[in-house]
């Protein structure tokens, strides 16, 4: 049996999990938050903190450390709020500083990258809006801000999202499409979903983004509102360090918006397989003497032995180590099923191949392709070629 104990990083290069969003009211609420300390920062930040921690049950000093990015910008630059917007560009960074929460920040986003001209790298959290990219200035942003035809330039962006394709490999695997723990690479996603184009779970993954992971109509009021006045958008321009509220978010955010230059995607892709493989948990049972059964962890184990006999003929098997004890059993008093014997063919190949041969059958490798993978240099690198192919030939993609 093999099972996956922790996705250390996901399908999808831009995607780190399925992350709990941050909803408009909250992310307005803090920007009440930071009006309210701009509004008062003659008080001083212990004044303030006391103040709020009559209205939010903390802790004062708690407050006073939550707030202090806050506070400090207040005292040299305009604070982004739930009534403004503030814009400002570091090296090759712009940040747009909008408190729309997660999913109307996401719908902005994606809007913007289909309005400026590329290459443009974008990503979002509940507060602010990244755009990574050398010629972009904030003013041209500024002048891509408007709601006409909003709903229709972030529907042609959503493909090239990797939320939709995150949400296409999950309805993929729902419906059958690919196998169920399979390993799938981006490139290869990319050529799926092209083939797949508006087929069923192509449509179904592309409207639960828009309907699910967007908030498009809340997006288009912000913008309205920008538009006549109602919200204040103020341009700070290019800085020689970033502002006090858009370096906290940098800190946590600014790897996610890196661009992977195409020669490390070999790399990257290999080291996401080779991590996942050796995440994985996977039953193991004796085929010389019968009587040992166990679960690890594939990256613990350092070379396949019994523990009983010492054999090196451990074989994996699709199963728990309660099924696999009882096929044990059954071969004990010479009862042996296709299960079995599929095993000991696979024990021959451990014999022979030790760990490279385990995780050749975590990466759901055949007999035949094992064999050739205990002899591969690299056998990650193998894994991910055959991988490739399989699925290629599988959907007939090229």
């Amino acid at each position: 049996m093999c099972e996956e104990v922790e996705e250390s990083i996901g399908a999808v290069p831009s995607w780190i999990g399925e992350e709990i969003p941050v909803p408009k009211e909250i992310a307005e609420e803090v920007g009440r938050i930071r009006r309210f300390i701009e509004e008062n920062r003659e008080k001083g930040i212990e004044r303030i903190s006391e103040e709020l921690s009559l209205v939010y049950p903390a802790d004062k000093k708690f407050i006073e450390r939550a707030i202090k990015p806050i506070y400090i910008h207040s005292q040299f630059y305009p604070v982004p709020t739930d009534k403004r917007i503030v814009l400002e560009k570091w090296r090759d960074l712009v940040i747009i500083h909008i408190t729309g929460g997660t999913l109307i920040n996401r719908a902005i986003a994606r809007y913007l990258a289909a309005k400026l001209p590329p290459p443009v790298a974008v990503s979002e959290d509940p507060y602010r809006i990244y755009i990574k990219a050398e010629h972009i200035r904030t003013r041209d942003v500024i002048s891509e801000l408007s709601p006409e035809n909003f709903g229709e330039e972030v529907r042609k962006t959503v493909e090239s999202s990797g939320l939709f394709k995150f949400r296409f490999l999950h309805t993929a695997r729902k419906m059958g499409i690919i196998e169920k723990g399979a390993d799938v690479t981006s490139s290869m996603l990319e050529k799926l979903i092209i083939s797949m184009r508006d087929s069923v779970p192509y449509m179904e993954a592309f409207n639960y983004t828009i309907d699910m992971d967007m908030d498009v109509r809340g997006a288009e009021e912000i913008l309205r509102m920008a538009k006549r006045g109602a919200i204040e958008v103020v341009d700070l321009g290019d800085l020689e360090r970033p502002t006090p509220i858009a370096d906290e978010g940098i800190r946590w955010q600014f790897g996610r918006v890196e661009l992977i230059k195409s020669d490390k995607k070999e790399i990257v892709e290999r080291e996401k397989l080779r991590m996942r493989l050796l995440s994985r948990r996977i039953t193991l049972i004796c085929t010389s003497c019968l009587s040992y059964a166990d679960e690890l962890i594939i990256g613990e184990i350092d070379e396949p032995v019994c523990k009983k006999c010492g054999s090196r003929r451990l074989a994996p098997v699709k199963m728990g180590v309660d099924e696999a004890e009882i096929l044990l059993m059954k071969a004990r008093d010479g009862r042996e099923d296709k299960e079995l014997r599929k095993a000991r063919k696979w024990g021959k190949i451990v014999e022979k191949g030790g760990k490279k041969a385990l995780i050749a059958y975590s990466a759901g490798l055949s007999l035949r392709e094992a064999e050739e993978a205990i002899s591969a240099d690299d056998i990650y690198e193998f894994a991910l070629k055959t991988i490739r192919k399989k699925i290629l030939r599988r959907y007939s993609v090229y």
